[in-house]
């Protein structure tokens, strides 16, 4: 069954979800969001439920999720970060992952996730 195009109820972009997997499509259509808005949706829901206080970061505008030490593949190609978190917490991470830039983002998304850390 086809699904119906609509418009983002944050940013208004049209987005047609038959141009995603089904479950992408259905879940855009769920939300009512674009595909861009989801993701940003997604990435605050999981830094409010599941990756604890100190397990995200926004710097100048960018996401990112801190993860343990692994012996495998790790973000930013393994570099140790110290990152320092508004309430002074100190974290050093060499498995830190970018989600994206929320300045490219709808306004609503960057209101929403302001920066809560810096690199030291």
């Amino acid at each position: 069954m086809k699904l119906k195009k609509f418009n983002c109820c944050i940013c208004g972009k049209e987005e047609d979800p038959n141009e995603w997997v089904k479950d992408c499509g259905e879940t855009l259509v769920k939300h009512q969001m674009c595909f861009t808005c989801n993701h940003w949706r997604e990435q605050y829901e999981l830094d409010h439920t599941t990756r604890g206080k100190h397990g995200w970061a926004v710097i100048d505008g960018s996401h990112y999720t801190l993860h343990p030490h692994t012996d495998g593949i790790r973000g930013m190609c393994g570099r140790t970060y110290k990152i320092e978190f508004n309430d002074g917490t100190v974290v050093e991470c060499d498995n830190l992952w970018h989600q994206g830039d929320l300045n490219k983002a709808a306004k609503h998304w960057r209101e929403l996730m302001p920066d809560n850390a810096m690199v030291r």
